[in-house]
C-alpha cells in the first residue's frame, strides 16, 4: 500500500463540495509528503486549475491540445478553443463560467466596483436584461465579469484617473438607460467620477 503513482478517473464526480475538498486535500498531502505522483482525469476545470502542477488537455479526437502548467494552459483563448465555446465564457481568474451576455442596447446602468456589482450583473443576465457597467478600471476584480456579461462596459486603464472622454461616454450611456443601480455605499478618491454618475442618476430620477 505504498504506491509511487495513483491513477484516478473522475475522482470528484458525484461528490458534494465538502467531500471534493477533503479528497483533494488528501491527495495533495500525499503528493507533498509522500512524493506520490497523482494522475487524474477531470472535467471540472476549476478544480484542475487549482490543484494541478501540470495539465494535459485532450481534444475530442483524443489528440493532445495543450500541455503545461495551469498558468500556461488557462491563459489566452486556450480553453475557449479547446472546448469550442461559442456562448458564454470561462473566467480563469475566478475558475468559473459565465453565461452569454444579453445582447441589445442597455436598459440598466450599473455603478459598481471591487466586486460589488457582480451579483447584480448575474441577476440582470438571468432576467434577460441588457445592461451597462461602469466606470470600471481594467484591474478591478469585477472587470472580467462585467466584460463577460454586460452589453456595454465603460472602462478606464488600470491606475489611471478617469479621463473626460471616458466620463462623457459614461454620462451619455447612463442617460439613455431606463434605470440606474448603484452598488457602492462609499466612493474613494479615484471613484469620484462614479459618485458624480450616481448624483446625475439621482437628479434624473433613475435611482
Amino acid at each position: 500500500q505504498e504506491p509511487q503513482v495513483i491513477v484516478l478517473d473522475e475522482p470528484t464526480a458525484f461528490l458534494d463540495i465538502r467531500h471534493k475538498l477533503e479528497l483533494l486535500y488528501l491527495l495533495k498531502n500525499m503528493v507533498r509528503e509522500k512524493k506520490v505522483a497523482v494522475l487524474m482525469s477531470l472535467h471540472e476545470l476549476d478544480l484542475a486549475q487549482k490543484i494541478s502542477d501540470h495539465i494535459i488537455c485532450v481534444k475530442g479526437d483524443n489528440s493532445i491540445g495543450y500541455f503545461g502548467t495551469p498558468e500556461e494552459v488557462f491563459s489566452g483563448d486556450h480553453i475557449k478553443e479547446l472546448f469550442q465555446i461559442e456562448k458564454g465564457t470561462y473566467l480563469s481568474d475566478y475558475g468559473s463560467v459565465e453565461l452569454e451576455a444579453v445582447k441589445g442596447e442597455p436598459k440598466v446602468f450599473v455603478i459598481g466596483g471591487n466586486g460589488t456589482g457582480i451579483p447584480v450583473y448575474r441577476q440582470l443576465q438571468k432576467e434577460g436584461i441588457p445592461f451597462a457597467a461602469g466606470i470600471l478600471w481594467e484591474n478591478d476584480r469585477e472587470y472580467p465579469v462585467a466584460e463577460a456579461l454586460a452589453s456595454v462596459v465603460i472602462r478606464e486603464k488600470a491606475f489611471e484617473s478617469v479621463s473626460d472622454a471616458t466620463f462623457e461616454t459614461a454620462v451619455k450611456v447612463l442617460k439613455n438607460c431606463e434605470k440606474v443601480i448603484c452598488c457602492m455605499e462609499n466612493f474613494g478618491t479615484y471613484q469620484e467620477p462614479c459618485r458624480q454618475l450616481w448624483k446625475i442618476a439621482k437628479d434624473l430620477g433613475k435611482i
